[in-house]
Parts: structure tokens; sequence; C-alpha cells
């Protein structure tokens, strides 16, 4: 492939969205916590005597480093998942939903507006039904909105404009009461 054909082609593969690091990052953090779970069992079966296999040679000399590799492992594969919400990472002190409605403004081809609304489904056993609306299809929401997409609205109150902060919309969760 000549250069040109290789621009061509990297400049046409989508950017990878926040989304798209955290779900890597789970499958990350739970291949990092079973390959250390394996490793301390292996370390384990061998200070027990009972180990069904040969190990390599490189295995008898540093025993003590496997032991550490597998711990640092654990505890790192953990550290990954509770980056991310969905594997139990945050949770509010209180359960439920919160909130009446939850309205995010955007329009067609806004790739932060695909961003917000992934965002928001994360959070989505905490927040009601999300109503989405076009701005293009509405001659006031564009002069209202024109380049601020995404807006998410909550309780008719607009909270988020461009990117949505997560940390605030988690703060936004944990300061309100969950609805009966």
């Amino acid at each position: 492939m000549s250069d040109v054909e290789l621009e061509t082609l990297s400049s046409s593969l989508p950017e990878p969205t926040e989304w798209d690091i955290r779900r890597w990052s789970g499958f990350l953090g739970r291949g990092v916590v079973w390959l250390s779970a394996a490793l301390l069992l292996l370390w384990l079966m061998d200070m027990a005597g009972f180990m069904p296999i040969r190990m390599p040679d490189f295995w008898y000399p540093v025993r003590s480093l496997w032991w550490i590799i597998g711990v640092a492992g654990l505890i790192s594969g953990i550290r990954i998942l509770q980056r991310d919400p969905r594997l139990g990472g945050w949770n509010p002190t209180r359960t439920g939903r919160r909130f009446n409605s939850v309205i995010l403004y955007t329009r067609v081809g806004c790739h932060l507006c695909d961003e917000a609304k992934q965002l928001l489904e994360v959070y989505s056993q905490y927040l009601p039904p999300i109503s989405e609306v076009d701005i293009d299809k509405d001659a006031v929401l564009i002069a209202k909105f024109t380049t601020c997409v995404p807006v998410i609205e909550i309780d008719g109150k607009i909270r988020f404009r461009g990117r949505i902060d997560e940390v605030l919309l988690r703060r936004l969760i944990e300061g309100s009461m969950p609805s009966r």
C-alpha cells in the first residue's frame, strides 16, 4: 500500500470513544484477574507439592516472584474493573431511579451526542427513560442550541452542554432522592 492509501485508510477509521475504551478496559480487567488467579493457583499447588505438570525451568529459581506478580496482577485487575461503573466501580448510596424526565437534545452526525447517549445508558438504572430530541427538526431548538449539542435537560433544567461530565452526573444522581 502506498502512503496515500494508508493515510486515507487511517483517516476513515473512527476515533475510539470513551465508551469503547471502557468496554475494552472491562475485558482487560477481567483477563488480568483471571490470569493472576491462575498464576496464584499454580504457585499454591507448587508450594503444596501437588503440581500435576512440570513447570518450565524459569519457574523454579524465582518462585516468590510468581507470587508477587500474581498478587500485583490481581490488585491491578480489580482496580481496572473498579473504573467501570457497569462492573461495580460506583454505586450511589441509595438505589432506585431519580428524576422525572431526562431529555437529550441531539443532531444527526454528532459524535458527542452518541457518546452522551452511551454514557446515559450506563447510568440508566438511576435515570428515567431518556427522551431523544433532534434539534434539526425544530427551528426554535436550532436557534436555542445551535452548536451546543448534546444538551442534557433533567427535570426541566439544562445540566450539561457539549460533553457530559461523568463526575458531575454521579454527584447529581447521588444528591437526589430516588423517586417512588
